[in-house]
Order: C-alpha cells, then structure tokens, then sequence
C-alpha cells in the first residue's frame, strides 16, 4: 500500500516559509551589521530573539494590511449599502417625490406617461399616485398633510360618490412600497385608466 504524498503548499505552509525566509534575512543583516561594526558585541543583536521579533512585525504588516482592505472595502460599499437601508427594493429610487402644490394634476400625470414612455411603470405608478393627492388637494376633499396615510384617505374617499379609482390608485401605492407587487405596463394601464376617471368626475 502506496502512502499518500506529502502536500507542502498549503497557505500555512506557505506562510511558515515566508516566516523562515524573512528569519534568515533578518540574520544576514545582523551579521553584516556586526562585521561592519567591527564585531563588537551588542546585547541588542542576540539573534535569538530574532524570530519572536519577526512574527511580530510580520503580523502586524499582516494585520495592517487587513485593516486596509476592510477600510478600502468600506469605502466603496458604504454608498451602496446606504441606498440599500433607504430602498431595501431593487431597482427603485430611494425617496419618493412627495405632493407638492406647485406641481398641478395635469403635470403629475404628464410626469406619469413620461416615465412609463421610459420604462419606469413604478415611478409613473408613483407619479398617478401624486396626481390623486393632488387632486384632492385641489377640490379640497384632503388638503396635503404630510403625515396622513393611506389608510386615512381610503377613509377620506370612501365619502365621495365614486371611490373607486382613488381606490385603485392608494390601493396599487400600497402594494407597490409595501408589498413585493412589481411594476408594470399592465399595472400602469390600470392607473391610467383610473386617473382617467378621476378626472372625468369632475
């Protein structure tokens, strides 16, 4: 029965030679520096020592250089990991625009077929969402109060003669910032459409 081989290149391997190589660089230059000095003898340069002396320093270059990547990476992915905290759903803006009385219905749905032209269903989602808000501002059914939810306008609109559509949009806010419904064309169809009776009530 044959026995197996040796393996000599394992990292520790390799870690303990880098160790012994920079051990007998070390001892070289102490005996460049004792012959230079005349061979006088100086308690300082007891190559027994020489070792602990190495691991040390070789450690603390190791350690360092540790600490350096983790500094490095940090600094990269801190921005990263920010956005990640503020919008934990990919692929999404990490603030929403808010409601904003400079910013007229007819526009927050212009801003909507905008960003669906481009793609973006959730943002133009977002954008019908503001129209509404606006909207309501408008007629003064809820004037904009930053703090009022959307469980305290679906109770606002459950007064109005047509809910439905204010319904369709608080209801599509929800489930697109706190659900995982994804955005979409079909989704964005459905808004539209009902944006578009909104206005028609008036």
């Amino acid at each position: 029965m044959a026995a197996e081989p040796h393996q000599e290149n394992s990292l520790g391997w390799q870690i303990h030679q880098l160790q012994e190589r920079i051990n007998q660089g070390w001892e070289r230059l102490g005996d460049r520096l004792a012959e230079s000095l005349g061979n006088v003898r100086d308690p300082d340069l007891d190559h027994s020592q020489w070792p602990n002396l190495t691991e040390f320093i070789f450690w603390s270059v190791l350690g360092l250089l540790s600490l350096l990547l983790l500094w490095t990476l940090w600094r990269s992915l801190s921005p990263l990991f920010q956005t990640w905290l503020r919008n934990p759903r990919s692929g999404r803006s990490p603030r929403l625009p808010t409601p904003d009385r400079e910013v007229s219905t007819a526009q927050w749905g212009a801003r909507s077929r905008s960003f669906a032209q481009a793609g973006d269903y959730y943002q133009a989602c977002i954008a019908l969402y503001l129209a509404m808000l606006q909207h309501l501002h408008d007629r003064g059914i809820a004037p904009h109060q930053p703090s009022r939810t959307d469980g305290e306008y679906l109770q606002i609109i459950q007064q109005l003669p047509q809910p439905q559509p204010y319904q369709t949009l608080l209801i599509t806010h929800q489930q697109l910032c706190f659900s995982n419904q994804p955005a979409s064309l079909q989704l964005w169809e459905q808004c539209q459409q009902a944006y578009k009776t909104m206005n028609n009530e008036q």
